[in-house]
Parts: structure tokens; sequence; C-alpha cells
């Protein structure tokens, strides 16, 4: 995740597109477990939630987008699949705001596209339309609107050095934390003044 700064305002950051406990089994679970004061024991209201869902709602209610991002991954397709219409949307939602975006395909496969007719202002689909047809100008300039995991951060940097945008590449890599990639970016800097032939440039190893 984000660092220093960066960290600070991705924590304080609103998801305001996404439908929290949209489904009703899912707001009367999560109203449940607040009034009772964050009891241990599972809350079944309207059927049988997972208890990570709920827990994953209860994050994003505190902007705990760490704690958010670790309960969704307890969750399997199959699980995902067995919330009500509303409880799925809800879910596929937090998934794509922190990447899951071959999780909500496992899930869905047309909910992005079902998403991009109803909000296609939302940044984080945006940036992920962009990356999966390779669009290196629009990720550049999409980064910082967008909630950064480290997968972004790679594919955020990696399409700055593309189009040879130092600064924004430097600038990435800096706030992802992640010393590999501010190390690949200096390689490839040094490269270009060497004038190194285009289309040289390799994945940066060991980050994901």
């Amino acid at each position: 995740m984000a660092s220093g700064t960066e960290n600070q305002m991705q924590r304080q950051k609103i998801i305001g597109w996404i439908s929290l406990g949209g489904g009703i089994a899912g707001l009367m679970a999560l109203m449940m477990m607040l009034f009772s004061g964050g009891s241990e024991e599972p809350v079944h209201a309207e059927g049988s939630l997972p208890r990570e869902y709920i827990d994953a709602l209860r994050a994003v209610s505190a902007r705990d987008y760490r704690l958010m991002s670790e309960e969704l991954a307890k969750l399997d397709v199959e699980e995902l699949k067995a919330l009500s219409p509303e409880d799925r949307k809800s879910a596929l939602e937090m998934l794509l705001f922190i990447g899951e975006v071959d999780k909500v395909n496992q899930t869905d496969p047309e909910f992005l596209d079902r998403l991009a007719e109803t909000d296609p202002w939302v940044g984080e689909l945006q940036f992920e339309k962009a990356v999966h047809i390779g669009n290196a100008k629009a990720i550049a300039g999409m980064w910082k609107q967008t909630y950064m995991t480290p997968r972004r951060y790679k594919i955020a940097v990696e399409a700055c050095v593309k189009i040879g945008d130092w600064q924004n590449a430097e600038e990435a890599a800096k706030s992802s934390g992640d010393q590999t990639l501010v190390n690949w970016v200096q390689e490839q800097k040094q490269k270009q003044t060497q004038q190194k032939p285009a289309g040289q440039n390799s994945a940066p190893a060991g980050s994901s």
C-alpha cells in the first residue's frame, strides 16, 4: 500500500460510489453488529452472510481499506456468488476499488460492463479499463486519482516509463514505498541517457 503522506490521503479517501451494505441483508447485519458492540459471534440477517463480508463493510465504514482488503481476500468466488444481488454488488464494488479485477470477473463477468454504463466516472474502473487496453498515457494520468495498491503502482510506474514521463514515474515509485520500483526507474532512466534502443525496457523484477 501507499506510505507517508500518500498513505494518509488514501486512508482519508471516501468511496462515495460504493453501495455500502447495498443489500438489505448486508445493511441489517452491519447495523446489528455495530449496535451489538462488535460481538465476535456471527450475525445472521435474512439468511447467513459470511462474517468476512460483514467485517469488510465495517472496515469501509471506518475507512480502513487495509482491513477491508484482508477480509475480502478470505471470500472465495462461490461465497460471493451466493450473496444477494445487492450484497454481491457491494462486494464486487469493494473488490474493484482494491484492484481485485480477476475475482470480480470470475464472480460476475458482466459486472464491469454494467458498472461502466451506470457509473462511467468511477476512477478505479477507468484505471482498470486503461490497464486492460494497454493505454499507458491514460494510466499515467489517472494513478493519482485512483486507490493504489502494489499491483497498481507497478502498472503505473511501467506506464510512465513507457511514455517517457520520468517525473511521474519517479513520483509513483517513491509513493509506492517499494525500493525495487525506485531502483528500476533509475535504471531505465540511465539506459535512456545512454541512448539504448527504444522498446528495451524490461519489467521490474520482484515487484507485484
